[in-house]
């Protein structure tokens, strides 16, 4: 019979924002309002929006919808700047996570929807 030697497994410590990341992402949350900031935050660290490469980031809706945003654009039905884009300015100024693979049914558009005025 062979003895077991049992080792503590690693611990997986995240890496420390550097000051610069964060002072980037705060002057970036200037441009929104505090709500929006908020939800942009709460969007970010849910894991709700990922990004899907070239700038583009697919931003899953608490009712189930998906939405392609960059920093300058969204598919949601939001008239304003909405807090989608804000996240996305965000992911923008500090490290992605691995790109998703585009779903060919979702496609890219990022094209602001029709608002009614």
């Amino acid at each position: 019979m062979n003895a077991m030697t049992m080792t503590a497994a690693p611990t997986l410590e995240r890496p420390a924002t550097p000051p610069k990341t964060i002072r980037a992402a705060v002057k970036v949350l200037a441009g929104f309002t505090t709500g929006q900031g908020g939800k942009a935050i709460d969007l970010i660290t849910s894991g709700r929006i990922r990004h899907a490469g070239r700038g583009r980031y697919r931003v899953e809706g608490s009712g189930g919808a998906v939405y392609w945003t960059t920093a300058d654009g969204c598919t949601c039905p939001a008239c304003v700047p909405c807090y989608h884009r804000a996240a996305a300015q965000v992911m923008n100024v500090v490290r992605r996570p691995p790109a998703l693979s585009p779903d060919a049914e979702d496609g890219y558009r990022t094209e602001q929807a029709d608002c009614e005025e």
